[in-house]
């Protein structure tokens, strides 16, 4: 089926301002019971980050933070730690000014226009891939599934909020370079997907995601190369001879682009970045986010006199869910939360290698059934393009087989009848 973008745009932008609206509503319903939800008129944050962030917001806008020393992030113990201006801070503040220096407002408003911003890149990711409808889907059910929207909802000024678009967004420039034929172009989309991840760091806080994405970009590089090697040698009277230049081009290319890649995800600052840690982070995370989904466990002191509970598996948001109820966390029905990943799955394995880049976001996703449910949160838009999937092989089957406006019964103009005359004749007579 042919894609006009130009409709595409603008479904993607309805999309996106439905995701605002939603969002604006409860703000709404927040106004309505102001002595539930407000003080004064200050709102009421729904997650402590929230205040960290809203008070640097504050600090860096009076020029206070430039000290580089938080007295009250490590309270009560009194350590002083250095820090920069959080990237969500920056913004809140350079936004403030638009709602007469009410930071708590201009949060409010700033995560309800950021919330769906990953619905851009999303839908752009599968245009490119000739599935539009599936990636449009994915970014509609996404942003209002259950743990997405509790994340990213109103009184919640948090991280949350971009992390589906800085990933995505480095999806689509991993796919790109992955189906660049020329090689600058390959390095370009390289630099392009460094750069965002190098935000996504500067956003989140943790270089997590570095090394796993030039993973993701240096397999898919690679598998070009290899589509064609089993192409020929799957032909029955090719003869197939293994040329070893191509393919050490190719690890060259890939190995530079990485190399590019990796450059611009640390800001071009080796100083600040050992080798190691970047890939020591993500490990560290994994380890704590899936063990923290166990039952509460107790450690004696020392001495033998005192248990303490693990304060980390206390917290709601990474406890370990049942998988009925984990389902029940990405659309208000498991059933249908399970039909749609099951078809992002038949996507998977129909075009797996279209999907690899994404595949690194859906494996932080399934780790909400295994560790902390607020991995949930990265499920939803894989449970709409499972949906869009099946439509569009649905729609695919229903035009292929049915003739829409076409009369199998009318006979050939003849004009077309004297076209096939010629060609039957000369087809005779060679």
């Amino acid at each position: 089926m042919k894609h006009n973008f130009f409709i595409f745009l603008i479904v993607t932008l309805i999309c996106y301002g439905y995701s605002g609206f939603v969002r604006y509503e409860q703000y709404t319903a927040w106004k309505g019971s102001p002595a539930k939800y407000f003080a004064n008129e200050t709102p009421m944050m729904t997650t402590l980050d929230s205040y960290v962030w809203l008070r640097w917001a504050k600090e860096y806008k009076e020029g206070t933070i430039l000290e580089g020393k938080d007295q009250l992030r490590n309270f009560p113990d009194g350590k002083r730690s250095q820090h920069p201006v959080p990237l969500i801070s920056y913004l809140i503040a350079k936004v403030a000014p638009s709602f007469d220096d009410n930071y708590y407002r201009a949060g409010f408003f700033l995560m309800m226009a950021l919330s769906g911003a990953f619905i851009f890149p999303l839908a752009l990711y599968f245009y490119f891939l000739g599935y539009p409808i599936a990636g449009i889907l994915g970014g509609l059910i996404g942003t209002v599934s259950y743990e997405y929207f509790i994340r990213t909802g109103i009184g919640r000024v948090d991280t949350d909020s971009l992390m589906l678009f800085f990933l995505f967004s480095i999806s689509v420039f991993i796919l790109k370079a992955s189906e660049a034929r020329s090689t600058l172009y390959i390095w370009v989309y390289s630099c392009l997907g460094g750069a965002f991840t190098y935000l996504l760091t500067l956003w989140w806080g943790k270089p997590a995601f570095v090394l796993p994405f030039i993973a993701v970009l240096f397999v898919s590089l690679l598998l070009p190369l290899l589509g064609q090697r089993q192409k020929l040698e799957n032909e029955p009277k090719a003869v197939f001879i293994i040329k070893r230049s191509p393919f050490y081009d190719r690890l060259t290319i890939s190995a530079l682009a990485s190399v590019l890649f990796f450059s611009c995800a640390i800001g071009l600052n080796l100083s600040n970045h050992s080798p190691g840690k970047p890939f020591g982070t993500a490990i560290h995370y994994l380890e704590n986010y899936i063990q923290m989904g166990d039952e509460i466990e107790v450690s004696e002191s020392e001495g033998g006199g005192a248990a303490f509970p693990n304060i980390l598996k206390t917290i709601k948001e990474v406890k370990r869910l049942p998988i009925k109820t984990t389902l029940g966390h990405l659309l208000t029905s498991p059933t249908l939360s399970a039909i749609g990943l099951v078809g992002f799955l038949f996507f998977v394995f129909a075009h797996w290698r279209k999907l690899l880049p994404i595949l690194l976001i859906f494996a932080v996703g399934l780790l909400s059934f295994q560790g902390a449910r607020r991995f949930a949160m990265f499920l939803g838009p894989f449970v709409g393009i499972g949906y869009g999937y099946l439509i569009t092989i649905v729609l695919t089957t229903i035009y292929q087989n049915i003739p829409f406006g076409r009369d199998k019964s009318a006979k050939p103009s003849s004009h077309e009848s004297d076209r096939n005359s010629v060609i039957s004749n000369q087809g005779a007579s060679s």
